[in-house]
């Protein structure tokens, strides 16, 4: 019985060393913390040498979150109001992009709101928009400025035409 499990166990051993390496990104989630801090002081000095301000003074604000959940709740499923641009600003709790979409989930005053970023209603242009994707992160805090709505699932959403 020994011997069949060794067999198994080296056959399998021979079939996984065939099978082409997955390519192991360096997912901050995942690193220790030091070298998560090394990593972010890394892209904070590389912003600042593009001439980028990592730490922008003042955001004005039209919302806090919670005045704007219980101003815009009863927003219907899918739906833009595009005649009105509102500003608002949170620690942002979660980034899931899908395509050419990112979701962000900020937090703040005990509220939440999903920023609904697109390439297509973002302003500066598809390199502003991949930049700024890009430099943002989990636990960061930021800025919005757009257009209140519900997405197709029916969450309360901004759909940025700038982050900051």
């Amino acid at each position: 019985a020994d011997k069949k499990k060794a067999e198994k166990a080296a056959a399998r051993a021979v079939e996984d060393a065939k099978k082409p390496k997955k390519k192991v990104a360096a997912d901050d989630e995942e690193l220790d913390p030091s070298q998560y801090k090394a990593n972010r002081e890394q892209q904070i000095k590389q912003l600042e040498a593009s001439g980028g301000n990592p730490y922008p003074h003042k955001f004005h604000v039209s919302h806090r979150l919670p005045d704007f959940v219980t101003e815009f709740e009863a927003t219907e499923k899918g739906t833009k109001i595009e005649g009105k641009i509102v500003t608002i600003a949170g620690r942002i709790n979660s980034v899931r992009g899908q395509g050419k979409l990112m979701f962000y989930d900020l937090r703040g005053d005990g509220a939440k709101v999903q920023l609904m970023a697109s390439l297509k209603d973002y302003a500066a242009g598809p390199e502003a928009f991949d930049e700024i994707n890009h430099t943002v992160k989990r636990g960061d805090i930021i800025g919005a400025r757009g257009y209140a709505g519900k997405s197709k699932s029916g969450e309360l959403s901004v759909f940025p035409i700038e982050i900051v």
